[in-house]
């Protein structure tokens, strides 16, 4: 595409078309208009000292009104653009710009993000989907950590959990009201030595307080019906051991080999893992 066809093409969307966006959406301007954006990292603002529109080879030829500080609702559209089509600004204060750079894409590149913002949407979907299942089985009713290691999650939700980090609260990674993870409950997880469960608003992150100071992190990992039957046959075989451990413990019992302390200990043991 010559210059000024991507110029004609850029003056359309940004100005013609008055772009609503405050700022650019690649995967919107690649599937729809084989363009990316990419913004320009100007920590010192000499690009916004310098910029003058109508001047500089910018297509605007007047300024943006504001109000207050604010530009006006019935305003003109945000943006300008490099009569050359290399660049675009958006403008969101007084003196507030944001420029990026202007590339274009091939119809396969348009169509490889078009591919992955489907893919992307149904992740979301999904995502969306677990967010709710987690928030009732972990926030809501409080499990233990042995809920874990029934094969609920796997085997009737596609869900897993996988452990990602183990320690002290002040050296996790994530959790509940710290850092830029929005969460479910976003609370303290308990108090003494009460469980506690929080998600992160995504869905990809699980955190757990096991008691006081003990903290796990899990990734959320959804799974594939081949990983779900997977799943499926690791618990049926980890469920046939058990009962023939408890078999043999009965056995163990009745024929006074073992305690009745020992007996009621070890079958706590392997009833908590059922």
């Amino acid at each position: 595409m010559t210059t000024n066809t991507l110029t004609e093409k850029l003056k359309k969307i940004f100005i013609e078309e008055a772009y609503g966006k405050p700022t650019t959406d690649n995967d919107e301007l690649g599937i729809n208009h084989c363009i990316k954006a990419t913004i320009i990292y100007d920590p010192m603002h000499r690009l916004r000292s310098v910029y003058q529109c109508g001047e500089d080879g910018w297509l605007r030829p007047e300024e943006l009104a504001f109000e207050n500080g604010s530009l006006k609702v019935d305003d003109a559209p945000h943006w300008d653009v490099k009569a050359d089509g290399t660049q675009i600004m958006h403008c969101w204060g007084p003196m507030n710009f944001d420029f990026y750079n202007i590339v274009e894409i091939t119809q396969d590149e348009s169509n490889l993000l078009k591919e992955e913002k489907i893919k992307k949407d149904i992740d979301k979907t999904k995502r969306a989907q677990v967010l709710s299942i987690l928030k009732e089985k972990l926030v809501q009713k409080m499990p233990s950590l042995n809920y874990l290691f029934t094969g609920d999650l796997e085997i009737n939700h596609g869900i897993h959990l996988k452990e990602i980090k183990r320690g002290m609260h002040m050296d996790m990674p994530y959790k509940p009201r710290y850092g830029n993870n929005g969460w479910v409950a976003n609370q303290v997880l308990g108090w003494g030595s009460n469980m506690g469960w929080d998600i992160t608003l995504d869905g990809k992150i699980v955190c757990c307080r096991v008691h006081y100071d003990d903290y796990i992190n899990f990734e959320v990992e959804l799974l594939s019906d081949e990983e779900i039957e997977t799943f499926k046959l690791k618990y049926q075989q980890t469920d046939k051991l058990l009962i023939n451990r408890l078999a043999t413990l009965t056995e163990l019992f009745d024929r006074k080999l073992i305690t009745e302390t020992d007996y009621q200990q070890k079958k706590t043991e392997i009833l908590n893992h059922i």
